[in-house]
């Protein structure tokens, strides 16, 4: 199908548009970075402010303070170790530095290739000669596209010489950061850390449901290698009261604050109740007083938990042993004779722990896993329409040949077009995925896994899975579909030319790359320096410092509202525009350099 000039053009917006917001966002980092330098200094932050320290008791390590000038960020951050960042920061911010700078020199590299070789060959095509009014006639940069190559032509070699070159650095990078990974892997299971010598044990069976048991059952399979053995107990109610007994202290001290600051109102005074408004029927009561009284109530019933010699074990449990060879060993038998009990994996470090949902019951947990299973079919399902409604924007001009009351859209300016083709989609698309990337949030919390880490890995599969065909396949099918519609309308009613329909879907595939080429773009001009500025932190701060937060300890929480870095996001974000580029990477190549 053509490639219209309106295509290229589209890409001016996403670029002013991106380019204006990522300015304004660097200015504003700027600003608050000299007003409030610890919003960007998490671990001094930690340091100064929360009184944070290692779990060995030392202070938090961090680097003095960057210059506050324009650009006086870059030059200490560049000058950053991989080792200093390892033995400082932790594995996990050096894998994710290794995997951008990995995937920099890979495109980089395919950039230069598919410069060098395959725009000669694109871009001397003869399908930029044809008429306008033809299907196979290209423009812009669909010029330096596989668009502009015949269909025999023998310049499809070159595209195969490049595939061939690329996919070899590849594996080159891939083989290179697999060494790196083993050796910092090795560094760590040599910790002498909990994790490391530690096993968490699931669906213990009810007759080992104690601490002498358990260990017992261990012992005699690793004679005098296990140091201790104690099972979760189920403590749901406690962590619940805790909570309570939390914001009761943030409650007593915002009414022992507005007793000081506002005492010409009287003593403060609410309504005990769910929501303590004018329509409770209850009775006011001094604020003070009650919320004393309500930490005592809950300090006691903690205490009284706790302290109950009968209290309930749960299914899980955690093995102790002397080394770490026999930790790692245990965590990899299979110890039960069904699949129902026995569980064995390596223990997470001890505040990584998910207390909330290790001990859920294995039948809740099927429930859970198959709830999200059922969720996520379910968004891949539904979402296959949301996505062909956006392509159809997407594809407006194609849809004037078979809708006549959209024809007023040919009479626009092409840059007009543009707008309305390539960057309205991407922006209603993006949008649009909050949706099923909340949901999928929100019950992947809720399965059984035993640790913060795999909560996040859970999440980040289903992310994945939901962007890989909301993003890329719907996209791709959609879009190739809705563009041919007439087309594809005379051959189903042809029987005779079914054959030819896998091809004039493939001749579709190079113009959907301009839609992809705009989601890259607003994604590295809007969304990355949208959190590089911190923006919607600073505002949540400011809102709860100005309105909400008025005693010491509320501004202590109100410090750590969305602060620590998420690799999730960016992972996510990242893994899905590497999928897009590499799959487009010889069919429209200036994707490489976006």
């Amino acid at each position: 199908m053509a490639i219209p000039l309106s295509d290229s053009l589209g890409l001016i917006w996403p670029v002013i548009i991106g380019g204006i917001i990522a300015a304004v966002m660097h200015v504003l980092f700027h600003i608050f970075r000299k007003k409030n330098p610890l919003i960007f200094t998490f671990r001094e932050m930690c340091s100064k402010r929360q009184e944070v320290a290692n779990s060995n008791g030392k202070p938090l390590y961090f680097k003095p303070a960057p210059s506050t000038s324009f650009f006086g960020w870059i030059k200490p951050t560049l000058d950053l170790t991989e080792d200093e960042i390892v033995k400082q920061y932790g594995l996990d911010q050096a894998m994710w530095l290794r995997l951008c700078r990995a995937m920099f020199e890979y495109f980089a590299v395919s950039t230069l290739v598919t410069a060098l070789i395959l725009y000669a060959v694109y871009g001397t095509g003869p399908n930029k000669n044809l008429p306008e009014d033809n299907d196979l006639f290209v423009a812009g940069l669909g010029v330096v596209s596989m668009s502009n190559v015949d269909e025999k032509s023998a310049r499809f070699y070159a595209t195969w010489v490049v595939d061939t070159l690329l996919v070899v650095f590849m594996l080159v990078i891939l083989a290179r950061e697999y060494k790196v990974f083993t050796k910092y892997r090795i560094y760590y299971k040599r910790l002498r850390i909990p994790a490391n010598y530690g096993v968490v044990v699931m669906d213990v069976p009810a007759k080992y449901r104690s601490n002498e048991a358990l260990f017992e059952v261990f012992n005699s399979a690793y004679p005098d290698q296990v140091e201790s053995a104690c099972l979760v107990v189920d403590l749901k109610n406690v962590l619940k009261l805790k909570k309570q007994y939390e914001k009761a202290i943030l409650k007593l001290e915002l009414a022992e604050w507005a007793s000081e600051n506002k005492a010409d109102k009287g003593p403060p005074q609410h309504r005990p109740g769910v929501c303590g408004c004018c329509m409770c029927w209850k009775e006011k009561v001094d604020s003070v007083t009650f919320w004393k009284g309500e930490m005592d109530r809950l300090r006691s019933e903690i205490e009284e938990i706790q302290n109950d010699p009968e209290k309930k074990p749960t299914r899980a449990a955690f093995i102790l042993f002397k080394t770490r060879r026999a930790a790692s060993i245990a965590s990899q038998t299979v110890f039960g004779s069904h699949a129902k009990e026995w569980h064995t994996s390596c223990a997470p470090d001890p505040e990584a722990v998910n207390w909330a949902r290790i001990g859920m019951h294995q039948g809740a947990a099927t429930v859970w896993k198959y709830n999200s299973v059922f969720w996520l079919c379910f968004f891949l399902l539904v979402w296959a329409g949301v996505v062909a409604a956006v392509m159809a924007v997407a594809n407006l001009s194609n849809l004037c040949k078979s809708i006549s009351w959209l024809c007023w859209i040919n009479d626009l300016p092409a840059f007009i077009v543009g707008l309305l083709e390539t960057y309205l989609p991407v922006v209603i698309l993006i949008v649009l995925n909050m949706i099923p990337v909340l949901v999928m949030k929100i019950l992947a919390k809720n399965e059984r896994l035993h640790s913060q880490g795999l909560v996040m890995a859970r999440i980040r599969n289903y992310v994945f899975i939901l962007q890989v065909f909301g993003t890329y396949f719907f996209v791709v099918i959609g879009g190739t579909v809705i563009a041919n519609v007439s087309t594809i309308q005379d051959i189903i009613s042809d029987t005779d030319k079914l054959k030819e329909l896998p091809f004039v879907l493939a001749a579709a595939v190079p113009q959907n790359a301009f839609f992809f080429m705009a989601l890259i773009i607003t994604n590295m001009l809007i969304g990355l320096h949208v959190q590089f500025s911190q923006l919607p932190r600073v505002i949540v701060m400011w809102i709860f410092r100005k309105f909400l937060s008025k005693t010491k300890r509320a501004h202590l929480k109100t410090d750590l509202i969305m602060a620590p870095y998420m690799f999730l996001k960016p992972y996510i974000e990242v893994a899905i525009i590497v999928l897009i580029t590499l799959a487009y990477q010889t069919i429209m190549p200036f994707i490489c350099v976006i």
